[in-house]
């Protein structure tokens, strides 16, 4: 993995180190416009009926018109916890519609 050990072939004209803090501070400024860009978001708990009960779930919506894409999160170990619903929260308020499931509405 060092540089020394390789061959130099002239490719990339910069190390790795200077690679990585080109990528770095692209990914951050991306990021930064990306945190920013936040919509107002509507929640809605939703009951799903299912052949074994009703499965309980949030629904995240941007307000306003659009063609917003869906994502359709299942939570880890724990189902619907409100650190879940932040998330999602959060994912919509990116312009999705997000649908938060509790996996273990059996229980």
């Amino acid at each position: 993995m060092c540089d020394d050990a390789k061959p130099n072939l002239d490719i990339n004209p910069y190390t790795r180190r200077q690679f990585a803090a080109l990528i770095g501070a692209g990914a951050a400024t991306g990021l930064g416009g990306a945190a920013q860009a936040q919509v107002a978001v509507t929640e809605r708990d939703v009951k799903i009926k299912t052949a074994d009960g009703t499965c309980d779930a949030v629904l995240f919506t941007p307000t306003g018109r659009g063609s917003w894409p869906g994502v359709l999160f299942w939570p880890d170990a724990g189902g619907l916890r409100p650190v879940k619903r932040d998330m999602g929260k959060r994912l919509a308020g990116q312009g999705y519609v997000v649908l938060v499931v509790n996996p273990y509405y059996r229980v």
